[in-house]
């Protein structure tokens, strides 16, 4: 029985975290509060508008719509940490499943605009092709969590840290990489030519590989609606995005004023760290230089030498912008793999090759095949347990 002395939970909750939030200026805004249910427990509202028409508020609750509580799960390790709190491989008893529960501290604004903008666009795309898919949603104590599916070797970040790490140190063959290409290039052109939706933070860590070779996109939490060739594009348009200095280059920040998330520095397009106007144009950039940095094993603005080291964020930014782009060439790799980086990094992004494209050049149809998924599965169980 609750301390009569006590308001609600739901009031003390809303209180103590301020929650409720109106943002107007934005094309794209969400109010948030905190209520209570018929049961008198705390639930989480949110309204995403699109414009000046305005939606239903969202519940989230202590129960999500599939059935999934916080109480029905055994936690275990982290996996990864972004902005908002901790994913961890979480097993859920009745089920007899792990899942990757995310959980996401609403009590942040950058948190809530992220968790709000994954959600509207997996509940847009439904489930995609290569991309992690969401099972439910519920709300906990001040924190949201999201059950996603669990891809469950780790992060393309990971695996070229233990290549790098090991002794002698590991790069994967073109073959495997092509591989890669090819299934994160599947996702995009799902999200690019049926949604006309921008993921804005391709880089390894969203890259999730499977111990049986999958590879998945993951993390919505940056995608918007944009200039993608293919309709109703909402959204399209500037992106304001202001730099903080002093910050490594590699982290994403939220850097305008209208707390717009953009993505991550060291794998955003020209455009974007200029303010312009940017396209489905800007994610071909992001993976032209996520495969540089697999095939060199270093980011190409970075360097091997300096790769540890904390680099200025404007520094990088203007190499992007007032240097030619990086190349493919100097790594021993074909003639096709040379051609797919200059394709993908055009500085003017109308020039860039698209998603679909993609899954037509040589660099891919010459490297992939039935086996590929298979190979990657075996290259992986080298560095399983290092």
């Amino acid at each position: 029985m609750s301390d009569p002395g006590k308001p609600p939970l739901a009031k003390r909750v809303k209180r103590e975290m301020n929650l409720h939030v109106d943002i107007r200026q934005l094309k794209h805004s969400t109010s948030f509060s905190m209520d209570e249910d018929a049961h008198g427990q705390a639930v989480f509202l949110y309204k995403d508008r699109d414009g000046d028409r305005d939606e239903d508020s969202k519940m989230i609750s202590g129960q999500g719509k599939n059935g999934f509580k916080l109480s029905d799960f055994d936690l275990g390790l982290e996996i990864g940490r972004g902005i908002g709190g901790s994913v961890r491989r979480a097993y859920h008893r009745q089920r007899k499943s792990e899942f990757a529960l995310k959980e996401i501290n609403v009590s942040s604004s950058s948190p809530r605009h992220q968790m709000i903008k994954e959600l509207s666009a997996h509940a847009e795309c439904g489930d995609m092709r290569n991309i992690v898919r969401l099972y439910d949603v519920f709300y906990d104590e001040g924190l949201v969590y999201l059950v996603l599916e669990l891809v469950s070797w780790g992060s393309l970040d990971t695996l070229l840290k233990k290549q790098d790490t090991a002794s002698p140190s590991a790069r994967m063959s073109e073959k495997l990489l092509a591989y890669i290409v090819r299934e994160v290039a599947e996702a995009l052109a799902c999200l690019h030519d049926e949604h006309c939706m921008i993921h804005r933070d391709v880089k390894p860590s969203n890259i999730l590989l499977g111990v049986d070779g999958t590879v998945k996109l993951g993390d919505l939490g940056t995608s918007r609606h944009g200039n993608c060739g293919c309709g109703d594009e909402m959204g399209a348009g500037k992106n304001p995005s202001t730099p903080v200095e002093g910050d490594t280059a590699m982290e994403a920040k939220e850097t305008s004023n209208n707390n717009n998330f953009v993505g991550t520095t060291g794998y955003m397009s020209p455009q974007q760290l200029n303010d312009e106007e940017h396209s489905c144009k800007a994610d071909i950039w992001s993976l032209g230089i996520l495969v540089l940095e697999c095939a060199a094993g270093h980011h190409p603005y970075i360097g091997k030498e300096g790769k540890h080291l904390t680099t200025g964020l404007l520094d990088l930014m203007q190499r992007v912008l007032t240097e030619p782009p990086p190349t493919g060439e100097g790594l021993g790799m074909s003639d096709s793999f040379v051609d797919f980086v200059s394709r993908c990094l055009k500085s003017d992004e109308k020039e860039r090759i698209s998603s679909s494209e993609i899954l037509k050049h040589p660099f891919i149809l010459n490297n992939t095949s039935d086996s590929s998924k298979e190979g990657l599965r075996l290259w992986l169980e080298k560095f399983t347990n290092d």
